[in-house]
């Protein structure tokens, strides 16, 4: 699915964060918002996943030659952020048929071996709310990486993962990912966009 950004802007009052933002990310795009803190990646990020409004332009999702209406392309995308939250009321193995009720997951994989791939088993019966970090940014990939939609997108994807969790995310988009668009935002740790073949740098547009 194509991804096309015309014009796009963000002021927050009368402070512009970036503007001019016009690009085309064709179907397959496999790419990184870099940017510093402060830069305006996870706002342009956001802008894209229908999160967030933007000051100016519009973003156009494009299956094939028809083009997508903006009140359908949430159904289209999965993001994940560390600011987005989990039900943390919800054991895993709940959190997981709640999600599969929206958004069904990758064919060929069932809740029971996401469990597995996230080496949660002993955990599943447990609230949410009594893992650690990276036990919450680990299910919260899991849950956006094996989405069955299109467009992936992921903002500081490594936050709060260890040495060991960041090699699995990395066996995560070396798995799952395969010919969708992934857009990663970044604080320039390669780690995050080693699959990249294309970047956007804001200091561009700012």
């Amino acid at each position: 699915m194509q991804v096309e950004l015309i014009n796009i802007s963000k002021k927050f009052q009368n402070h512009a964060i970036f503007s001019g933002v016009n690009m085309v990310l064709p179907t397959g795009y496999k790419g990184v918002l870099l940017g510093g803190n402060g830069s305006g990646k996870s706002t342009l990020i956001k802008i894209i996943s229908g999160a967030l409004t933007p000051s100016t332009g519009s973003v156009i999702l494009t299956d094939e030659r028809n083009q997508i209406s903006s009140t359908e392309q949430y159904k289209y995308l999965a993001f994940c952020a560390p600011y987005t939250d989990l039900i943390e009321d919800f054991t895993l193995t709940e959190l997981l048929a709640f999600q599969a009720q929206f958004k069904p997951f990758v064919a060929g994989i069932s809740p029971r071996e996401i469990i597995d791939l996230l080496d949660l088993k002993k955990f599943q019966h447990r609230q949410i709310r009594m893992y650690s970090s990276g036990m919450k940014q680990r299910v919260k990939l899991a849950l956006t990486v094996l989405c069955n939609v299109p467009i992936v997108l992921l903002d500081e994807p490594t936050s709060n993962l260890d040495p060991t969790g960041r090699q699995w995310y990395k066996q995560l988009i070396e798995t799952f990912i395969e010919n969708r668009t992934l857009i990663v935002a970044s604080n320039f740790l390669e780690e995050e966009y080693f699959f990249a073949n294309a970047q956007i740098t804001l200091a561009d547009y700012q």
